[in-house]
């Protein structure tokens, strides 16, 4: 099936879960190309990625300010 990212193929296994794989994974030349090694990230990346994913964490339960009707009357 086409998507914006590529092709996907979608696959069900013997339990019964599905899920999808980019068309390019099964392509025995693109896969030739990829080499494995240790996975390597920045910590300063990883650290940026924890602080913005609490921030998200924390506004995701913020409530809205509670705004009087006298306010909104004001237009504030």
């Amino acid at each position: 099936m086409p998507s914006a990212n590529g092709e996907l193929l979608f696959c069900e296994l013997s339990d019964g879960t599905r899920g999808t794989l980019p068309a390019w994974m099964t392509n025995a030349a693109a896969c030739a190309v990829l080499t494995l090694g240790p996975p390597v990230v920045a910590i300063t990346a990883l650290q940026e990625l924890h602080g913005c994913c609490w921030m998200l964490l924390w506004l995701a339960h913020q409530t809205p300010p509670v705004r009087s009707p006298a306010l909104l009357s004001e237009g504030r």
